[in-house]
């Protein structure tokens, strides 16, 4: 057994970098943020990992065996194979696999121990008698019938195995007709009426035949003979006394049973095989019955001998294989740095033994070495968010690190254009055109739905309460009222299922009702039809509008619920990047509100609303109008003036049209509820320089006020500045703003406090993105122009590097 070690190789006690170093490296990766480089360390740790790589060369020679072999076979092998003895001189001098077959050298030829050198051996099938037993009879000359298949007894198919069969005389019906009366049961016979003496009449009993105008007889004195039908003989039936009646008899050839015996099976219920007699056997075709065929294993009694091949002679000898294979074993030794973070290849090797003991079969050789890792695991913080990195060997390693603000705002941009936060819009206004009548179809089915419901109770409680004496007022009353609590339950029922969206986003859906609408304030304000009709149209429509009106609100809901669960989506599902760094930069304004203005729940409520306020009461009304031109009175006006009831439908119409004003609400609140409450980072530039930790809260709007009516306070410095270098470069970009801030302040501008601002600008109208860039708007250059001397004052604190215009 040898030995060897290896001192410390030069470099490998060198520290790893400092975390700053580490930082400044990290930074200098394209996918991270450059503002890295600054980032607070929060702890670092450093340690010298240490690795332990064993490796063993392990000899395998199980397959060693002792074996005869022909002369000629022997002589080939032996030429191409190493000596048995010499076969671990073979052996890998390092560690590698590697198999070596082996042969053992000058052993003697020797006659065949088996055949005596004949080279022959008598036949083991026939034993030389050129004859053996049949394969396939087994030499009984008979093999199993193919018919029968070895069972010659099987079931009579005719008769299912009973042995029996329905009568061929009655068909199995068990009678016959009967021979006496023919089938008939019996005889009938005529005689004299015994009570009119076959006249066929008798006097009138009511006038005794003496009254002309009797009613009875119609003055004929007389009437037909109710016993005989005035045909004055009688009929008698007499039964045959044979079948008493019965028209038929037992039947002679089965004696009543409907069974006779089996023609087939003559009553055995099974039958025999023809094929083979019964026996289940026939003669072995291969053999011909005799048992016996021919040989094939030999022609004279005689094969040749295995063992030598039919040479006469053999060698024995040792043969076999010698395989050597590798097995490594690694201990890997850390404090802190993740396993999965140290590579093969990171080390130097600081120790290495070999130890050969050459074992046959077993351990051959064995190697040792240690490794050691200079690793220093740095925890920094960066935008409120926690991230760990390691150098390692002088390679970084790390799991995750903070995306540049440009990366992370494409992913959003892209994202938004995509369309990926989008809910399906319902379709352009040609095909909400175009599905317009089934649409409608639609509608009229769901309020006919509706009044077929209330129809059904009002009717229903008019018959239930009929014959109760409470008066037809109470009554109507009753009706009535049942007739509104169905109305409204099937508006609740309707209202907060919310299964169907038949209108489109871009409010087309709105076109038909309104339409409607117009035409039937068209027929009450010419008094077209009767009040009975005008208000049926009025209500019909107003159901209608009503109908399409919470349908849009739900669509809105919908989309609103759709946009929030693509944003948690795309948060934690999507983004190359943790979502807190998107809020920190801001960016998160540029993704759908996680709280909706207004919420999922007020749009389903108001939803839910306009079908009770206005959707049923509109159903009520056509329930009861229509009821009224089927029946003999209108109930509503029997009660109810026409004034009031078109004042009725016209309210219903007012909450309808009303509850559209929450589509609105974003603008009427003032914008978004994220943005109205949350402060935007923007940074504000004083005689230091822009500061990220200073940040100015500026009140969300959806359109640009007038300068005069902001502010200092509103419009911090920073965002003023970003204004004027827009202005002066009229679609520049955000990199190009950047690098005019740069040039007028000598300072880089964080871009974490420059989106957000430039966002908070576009969205209060100042600016607009284009395609080629940002621009000013109209409100941007009057703001410029009322704060002239303030900005003047600003750019006159710092050293300006004007560009030429």
């Amino acid at each position: 057994m040898s030995s060897d070690r290896r001192h410390p190789a030069e470099g490998s006690t060198e520290s790893p970098p400092s975390a700053e170093a580490i930082l400044e490296e990290l930074a200098a990766d394209p996918s991270v943020d450059p503002d890295v480089a600054d980032a607070t360390v929060v702890e670092e740790h450093t340690e010298r990992v240490r690795r332990r790589r064993e490796r063993v060369l392990t000899a395998d020679d199980g397959s060693s065996s002792r074996s005869a072999i022909d002369p000629g076979t022997y002589r080939r092998v032996s030429s191409s194979r190493v000596a048995h003895a010499d076969r671990y001189d073979q052996a890998p001098e390092n560690l590698s696999t590697k198999r070596i077959e082996y042969i053992e050298q000058g052993r003697p030829v020797e006659t065949c121990p088996k055949c005596s050198g004949s080279t022959r051996l008598t036949c083991p099938d026939c034993h030389g008698d050129l004859e053996v037993d049949c394969g396939t009879c087994h030499g009984s000359g008979e093999s199993e019938c193919s018919v029968c298949e070895g069972d010659p007894t099987r079931e009579c198919d005719a008769c299912d195995g009973t042995g029996e069969q329905p009568c061929s005389s009655c068909g199995g019906s068990a009678s016959e007709n009967c021979p006496e009366c023919g089938g008939t049961g019996g005889h009938s016979e005529e005689r004299q009426c015994p009570r009119c003496e076959g006249d066929g009449w008798i006097h009138c009993a009511e006038c005794d035949g003496e009254d002309d105008d009797c009613d009875e007889c119609g003055g004929d004195n007389s009437v037909d003979c109710p016993r005989c039908s005035g045909n004055g003989v009688e009929e008698t039936w007499h039964d045959c006394p044979r079948c008493g009646g019965r028209e038929s008899v037992g039947c002679t050839d089965c004696n009543g049973t409907g069974v006779e015996r089996c023609s087939t099976c003559r009553g055995s219920t099974t039958l025999e095989c023809t094929s083979c007699d019964g026996t289940g056997e026939t003669e072995c075709t291969n053999c011909e019955g005799s048992g016996i065929v021919d040989c094939t294993n030999c022609d004279d009694g005689e094969v040749t001998c295995s063992y030598c091949s039919g040479a006469g002679e053999v060698v024995h000898a040792v043969e076999g294989e010698l395989s050597f294979g590798i097995g490594t074993t690694v201990d890997l030794e850390t404090d802190r740095v993740p396993r999965d973070w140290i590579d093969t290849d990171d080390g130097t090797v600081t120790e290495r033994t070999r130890e050969d003991p050459e074992t046959e079969g077993g351990v051959y050789r064995r190697v040792v070495e240690v490794e050691e890792i200079p690793v220093r695991t740095v925890t920094y913080a960066h935008l409120d968010n926690e991230y760990e990195v390691a150098s390692v060997d002088g390679a970084l390693r790390y799991d995750e690190a903070p995306q540049p603000a440009e990366n992370l705002r494409a992913q959003v941009e892209a994202a938004v254009d995509s369309g990926f936060f989008e809910y399906d819009s319902g379709g352009s206004w040609g095909e909400t055109v175009r599905r317009a009548p089934r649409t409608a179809l639609g509608d009229a089915v769901h309020i006919a739905a509706g009044v077929a419901v209330t129809g059904a109770v009002l009717i229903g409680l008019a018959f239930a309460t009929t014959f109760l004496p409470i008066g037809d007022a109470v009554q109507d009353a009753v009706g009535v009222g049942g007739a509104a609590v169905a109305a409204l339950w099937y508006a609740n029922r309707t209202g907060t299922s919310g299964t169907t969206i038949r209108t489109a986003s871009n409010g087309g859906g709105l076109v038909a009702p309104a339409l409607v609408g117009v035409a039937a304030g068209g027929v009450v304000a010419g008094a077209l039809v009767r009040p009975a009709g005008q208000l049926l149209a009025v209500s019909l429509a107003a159901a209608f509008w009503a109908n399409r009106v919470a349908e849009r609100v739900m669509f809105e809901a919908r989309r609103a619920g759709h946009r929030t669960d693509r944003r948690e989506e795309f948060l934690y599902g999507e983004l190359d990047g943790r979502a807190s760094e998107l809020r920190a930069r801001g960016l998160d304004r540029l993704l759908p509100e996680t709280e909706p203005t207004p919420s999922i729940g007020t749009l389903r409520r108001v939803r839910s609303a306009v079908f009770l306020l206005a959707w049923g009461p509109n159903v009520l009304l056509v329930t009861l109008l229509a009821v009224g031109e089927v029946g003999a009175t209108n109930l509503l006006l029997q009660y109810v003036g026409f004034t009031t009831a078109l004042a009725a439908v016209g309210a219903t119409v007012l909450v309808s049209t009303a509850s559209l004003a929450v589509l609105a609400w974003d603008s009427i609140a003032g914008g978004r509820s994220d943005g109205a409450d949350r402060p935007v980072e923007t940074a504000k530039l004083d005689r230091t320089g822009p500061s990220r930790s200073e940040s100015a809260s500026v009140q969300s709007r959806t359109s640009g006020p007038s300068a005069s009516e902001r502010t200092d306070e509103e419009l911090g410095d920073f965002q003023l500045v970003l204004l004027y270098s827009v202005e002066h470069a009229d679609g520049i970009t955000g990199v190009e703003i950047q690098e005019a801030v740069r040039n007028l302040y000598d300072e880089s501008v964080d871009t974490s406090s420059l989106y957000p601002a430039l966002d908070e600008l576009t969205r209060t109208k100042y600016l607009q993105s284009t395609n080629s860039g940002y621009v000013t708007t109209r409100a941007g250059d009057q703001l410029l122009h009322e704060e002239a001397s303030r900005l003047e004052s600003l750019l006159d604190e710092r050293p300006v590097q004007r560009t030429p215009e």
